[in-house]
């Protein structure tokens, strides 16, 4: 298998031409995960080393898994954004699952001191995370229902695309589990 940071190579060159080389595609575009197939598990170390984070420890949440990296600007402008999603739901049964994909966990430790979040941050060294979620270019967010079905996927970041995200999580909080 193609590691994580293999096909992430050509990223910096794509960020370069211009941020449209990476973002905007929906849930409905691009490659991955198919809406309705069962997210996978996973374990992961936190980006301290001091606890582990997995996905099963949120069964019955909603949870948005997002794979970023500390020298990706388009993730350099969303996490803020996340972090109001998560202040915003996370009373209401809602987390995110950060996962750094930097080869160097110091990056993203140093990135997070710069703009802190409160949501649950793992480090996907290997990239095997990465590879089950089908990670291709950065940022990429996977919506989970309470039942564990990926319900969206979103590549990049823009306004509307975070918009239709927003609108998605607070629909999927409605929902009875």
């Amino acid at each position: 298998m193609i590691g994580i940071r293999r096909c992430l190579a050509p990223l910096p060159l794509l960020m370069v031409v211009g941020l449209g080389g990476c973002c905007g595609s929906s849930a409905a575009t691009g490659t991955g995960l198919a809406i309705g197939d069962q997210a996978p598990p996973f374990e992961l170390p936190d980006v301290h080393g001091v606890r582990t984070r997995s996905l099963e420890a949120y069964e019955g949440n909603v949870v948005l898994v997002n794979f970023w990296a500390s020298w990706c600007m388009p993730c350099q402008m969303e996490m803020p954004e996340l972090e109001a999603l998560w202040t915003r739901y996370q009373d209401q049964g809602f987390t995110i699952i950060g996962i750094s994909v930097d080869e160097d966990q110091r990056d993203a430790a140093v990135f997070l001191d710069t703009v802190p979040v409160s949501f649950p941050v793992a480090w996907d060294q290997a990239g095997e995370a990465g590879q089950l979620y089908r990670v291709q270019s950065l940022p990429r967010s996977v919506l989970v229902d309470r039942q564990g079905r990926v319900r969206g996927r979103y590549d990049g970041f823009d306004t509307a695309t975070f918009d239709s995200l927003t609108r998605e999580v607070a629909g999927l909080l409605e929902e009875t589990p």
